[in-house]
């Protein structure tokens, strides 16, 4: 929904403003053949048309601003200013920058942004090379949105072909389609944040920033937002200070630009305030809206399917075709085990929409519209299109089939409600309270090697305070353990699977764990998997702790064996490289790599410098070490070359450096 947005925020703002300009709302009935002759094609080739020309001077006025902050945008800055995009702090950087730039230019000046952070990348690895000035990042930062402006011509052919692609006729389909990004917003932000429902009801005025005084982050997180707001369910009206990261401030502020005219003092959505527990129905709307559409519109899910066909006719393509086979055959390996779980899902959540879409309210037959109960009836008469009478055959359990195929079977409105509950059993669907515990297992996997782009790119650099204020009562304390137990079991089940790769980019005292344990089991059949797997993840792991250097997989046998042990009792508080490195619990991932770069700086900070007495450098020489042996392990079972090697390479000048040092008291 994050690319939905991004792709539709401009103009619908755009539009909106540019429609309020000329004396038109869409919450206002009425003006039918204003409506339809301001959205005459004939009408909008003309240049002087007033809502052409306005719609060109809002575009205009926010289209940098809104093209800055887009995912595509930042990945290109990063990759023109030579950064690393894989870096947990890349695009938190790169945001910053640009926060400054088109939003506060006074909460702290860019240049000590850039200069902090540059100085933490040249203290990384003599072998960094990366250095730019604050003119050379604008520079860049400008040639990516060099065509965001519109020329007159551009603004014509840009309300023409959202015009043809959302069918914008009149005031309700204009409405439907600023309904739709303002869903996709808000859906966005309820991930993003992880909250119930009803705590999105506040105003834009509830906002605030201030510079990060944390010395630990405040390099790669400049500053700190909150939104001062209500938590109905466990606060009443009482006002609390939540903080929130830069992509949610941005996302509200880009939200409340489209909903602004609605002077409903809610910053989220355009529907007029009449209760404030409103808000509760607003929310869930508006993540449900698109969800019988996401499976076909994932841009994930269309890459693979495109490769999947493109391979399937792969003697009979055109020369762009083969190219096209080419680029996305060199983007995912169809015969990768991870791939090969994303075509399954995929499968999965096709066939579940289409039965969400037969229980709806109304489906579309043909050309007729029936409801679930005419579904039913055309199914047993065997009119349905046959697609469609499989996917239930599937579903339906053959007792319940027999049932409705016999004569004297009798169509209730009590046995439609059964056929509906059965149907839908075990299918996935969006909801804000589904989002949380998607939230809350993002926040778990953020350091994880195989997560998305949307999750590197927003959670990887949210910390502790976060955890603790989403845990402050006993609700979302049940959502973070059931999100545990779902992160331990897609990690163990990935790691058992994942001994048959040829390369494996893990390390840590739990790999160790996991392959001693099948090649002791001797696992060859799935029923044996399946036991072991039961066995580990129900039996042995007793819970899951995310750090960025490593997470910690705390095990019944091996807690009085944690480093961080104290009389036999796992003090998880106090993690840091130094105990987690060499630790029997931690589980080291190549997304844990950049965490262990960051995080052990210090320890080769005072090994590199000399006035230190030799003394007090042997426990960071330790620490070195550690991070050493983690990262040529993480380096020999990975498909990338050179991707660890300079910071090996750094670690061991570091480790050198200490060797031929006599020490200076």
């Amino acid at each position: 929904m994050r690319y939905v947005f991004e792709e539709n925020i401009a103009f619908s703002v755009a539009l909106s403003k540019a429609l309020f300009d000329v004396g038109l709302k869409v919450s206002e009935d009425g003006k039918k053949d204003l409506w339809a002759s301001y959205f005459n094609k004939s009408e909008i080739l003309n240049k002087s048309n007033a809502l052409v020309k306005s719609f060109r001077f809002h575009y205009n006025n926010i289209a940098d601003q809104t093209h800055a902050f887009c995912l595509s945008t930042i990945n290109k800055i990063a990759v023109d200013l030579g950064l690393d995009e894989e870096r947990f702090d890349t695009y938190e950087f790169i945001r910053s920058l640009l926060y400054t730039r088109f939003y506060d230019s006074e909460l702290k000046k860019r240049e000590f942004i850039l200069a902090e952070y540059l100085a933490s990348l040249k203290n990384e690895s003599t072998e960094n090379t990366v250095n730019f000035t604050l003119s050379e990042f604008d520079v860049i930062c400008n040639n990516q949105l060099l065509n965001a402006q519109l020329s007159e011509t551009e603004s014509v052919e840009v309300l023409l072909r959202h015009i043809d692609r959302h069918d914008l006729v009149n005031r309700k389909s204009v409405r439907k389609y600023f309904l739709d990004v303002e869903s996709a917003g808000i859906t966005a932000l309820v991930a993003f944040t992880g909250w119930r429902a009803s705590e999105y009801g506040f105003p834009l005025s509830a906002l605030r920033s201030e510079v990060n005084r944390d010395i630990k982050d405040a390099v790669y997180t400049p500053f700190r937002f909150h939104l001062k707001w209500i938590s109905p369910k466990t606060n009443g009206e009482t006002l609390l200070e939540r903080e929130i990261t830069l992509s949610t401030n941005i996302l509200i502020r880009q939200i409340d630009s489209l909903t602004q005219h609605a002077d409903n003092e809610f910053a989220i959505t355009s529907t007029p305030r009449t209760d404030s527990i409103e808000i509760n129905r607003i929310v869930y709307n508006a993540v449900v809206r698109h969800w019988l559409n996401f499976p076909s519109q994932y841009l994930l899910f269309k890459e693979l399917t495109e490769l999947q066909y493109l391979e399937s006719c792969e003697d009979h393509l055109t020369a762009a075709e083969r190219n096209r086979f080419i680029e996305l055959k060199n983007k995912y390996n169809l015969e990768n085990r991870v791939v090969k779980e994303l075509l399954q899902l995929k499968d999965k959540l096709i066939n579940d929409v289409q039965l969400q879409k037969f229980a709806s309210r109304v489906y579309k037959v043909d050309d007729d519209k029936v409801r679930f109960k005419g579904v039913i009836v055309r199914f047993i008469k065997g009119t349905l299109p046959i697609a469609d009478s499989k996917l239930i055959e599937t579903k339906l359990s053959m007792e319940t089939l027999d049932a409705i195929k016999s004569p004297d079977f009798d169509l209730t409105e009590n046995a439609i409600l059964r056929i509906r509950i059965e149907l839908l059993n075990e299918t996935y669907y969006a909801t804000p309270h589904a989002l949380r515990h998607i939230w809350a297992e993002a926040v778990l996997r953020r350091y994880k090697g195989d997560v998305g782009k949307f999750i590197r790119a927003n959670f990887k650099h949210i910390d502790e305070r976060f955890f603790m204020a989403y845990l402050r009562n006993k609700e979302a304390r049940s959502i973070m353990q059931v999100a545990k137990r779902t992160t331990i079991n897609s990690i163990v089940k990935n790691r058992i699977n994942s001994l048959g790769d040829e390369k494996r980019a893990y390390s840590g005292g739990f790999d160790r764990f996991i392959n001693k344990a099948v090649r002791i089991t001797k696992v060859y059949s799935q029923q044996e998997f399946n036991n072991l797997f039961i066995n580990i993840t129900e039996n042995r792991i007793v819970d899951i702790k995310t750090n960025a250097w490593a997470t910690c997989i705390l095990r019944t046998s091996t807690q009085n064996l944690a480093k961080c042990s104290v009389d036999g009792i796992p003090q998880r508080y106090n993690a840091s490289p130094k105990l987690c490195l060499g630790c029997i619990n931690a589980d080291i991932e190549a997304g844990n790599f950049y965490g262990i770069v960051v995080y052990v700086k210090p320890d080769i900070d005072a090994c590199r410098n000399p006035h230190l007495p030799l003394f007090l450098k042997e426990v960071h020489l330790d620490n070195v070490k550690k991070a050493l042996k983690r990262v040529i392990e993480l380096e020999e079972g990975d498909n990338m070359t050179n991707r660890y090697r300079p910071f090996i390479n750094y670690l061991l000048e570091t480790i050198e450096i200490v060797n031929n040092s006599n020490g200076i008291s």
